[in-house]
């Protein structure tokens, strides 16, 4: 079905909190700003069984306690700014071969199937160092299989969507398993790969005792990073390059430099009297052409240029705004606790409804 209208109906049947039954799990859905702060200040995330079966019991997301704290420890500290930084010049020359392939020479492309594509091929080099493109479209085919089976009913039988999910996960763990044992002989052998991966860093981590994570640990980890990362920057990437060309001609007259703009960017993030595309395509076009002019032929982009695209990084936050990337979260309540005069009983699921964190209209979606 379509998650909004089965949000929307029984939000307006039954207000902003309500119980119902996600993937046969008793949920109370938490729709309001008030109600997303309470579920982001006394739960702990969590998914239900049925998901965890497929993403991993010994993912960061499967733990609470010190055991999460470890493995949270493990998996973010190669995640952070100053670690993603190595990737840039990788990222950049991906995404160049991507568009000279699918977009240059094309009047129409269909943009979802060729941003989950791209995003994958993305994530399959950084989390897992994997550039074959016949190796990431053998491993998406399993993937993709996974992602449309893990939400439906935990029917574990043969025929089943989320047999096949289940089934699915198992192949590409055993994937996983056959490149950690050629990545640990790489790493006995004192071979440095020229662009080191996620999984290298892993299974390199070592804690205050100097022990290593478990193989299960470091495949269930990194498929929650494959599914994680993927999926969120397809939806944001999608939903960005469609607010941008839902006006055409606005993006032609500024590309031809017929468009001429008497406020400063500071004036124009402001205006509220500002048309929303106008916005997103000024910022885009006026930032991008200085960092171009900037580079040389055929250099690609390094760390510093993309700390100077924070117009640009202002157009992804205003189109997750409007459509946000994720659209709830499964939260675990450990203790009994009370919100709009009911009461959430220990070890049920509350599920916080982004959208209305995110926008001050709860209608926006009809709006936009």
């Amino acid at each position: 079905g379509i998650p909004w209208k089965f949000f929307d109906d029984r939000i307006s049947a039954y207000g902003q909190t309500f119980k119902t039954s996600l993937v046969a799990f008793p949920t109370v859905v938490l729709a309001s700003p008030l109600g997303n702060k309470a579920a982001f200040s006394n739960v702990h995330i969590s998914l239900p069984p049925s998901i965890l079966a497929v993403l991993g019991t010994e993912s960061v997301i499967g733990h609470v306690g010190a055991h999460a704290t470890l493995l949270r420890k493990a998996v973010t500290m190669l995640m952070r700014p100053e670690s993603l930084q190595r990737y840039t010049n990788r990222v950049d020359l991906i995404i160049l071969g991507f568009i000279r392939e699918h977009f240059e020479a094309k009047s129409e492309v269909i943009l979802g199937p060729l941003m989950k594509k791209l995003t994958f091929s993305i994530a399959c080099e950084v989390l897992l160092g994997l550039a074959d493109i016949k190796e990431q479209d053998r491993l998406f085919l399993h993937f993709d299989t996974m992602v449309k089976g893990m939400m439906q009913m935990p029917i574990n039988i043969p025929g089943t969507r989320y047999h096949k999910a289940v089934a699915e996960s198992n192949a590409i763990r055993k994937q996983f398993q056959s490149w950690i044992n050629e990545r640990k002989r790489d790493i006995d052998a004192g071979s440095i790969p020229e662009y080191p991966d996620i999984l290298s860093g892993v299974l390199a981590y070592m804690d205050k005792h100097g022990k290593p994570l478990s193989d299960k640990e470091v495949k269930d980890n990194i498929l929650m990073m494959l599914f994680a990362g993927h999926d969120t920057s397809k939806i944001v990437a999608t939903m960005t390059c469609k607010y941008l060309a839902s006006n055409p001609h606005i993006m032609e007259e500024v590309y031809r430099g017929l468009c001429r703009l008497s406020c400063d960017k500071c004036e124009i993030l402001y205006d509220p009297f500002m048309d929303l595309h106008w916005k997103l395509v000024f910022w885009l076009c006026s930032e991008n052409k200085e960092i171009a002019a900037s580079k040389a032929p055929g250099e690609l982009l390094n760390w510093g240029d993309i700390q100077k695209m924070k117009l640009s990084w202002r157009v992804v936050q205003e189109s997750m705004r409007l459509i946000p990337a994720v659209q709830g979260s499964f939260r675990l309540a450990l203790e009994d606790m009370s919100f709009d005069g009911f009461r959430i009983p220990k070890s049920w699921k509350v599920d916080p409804l982004y959208i209305a964190f995110s926008c001050t209209d709860l209608n926006v979606k009809q709006n936009t």
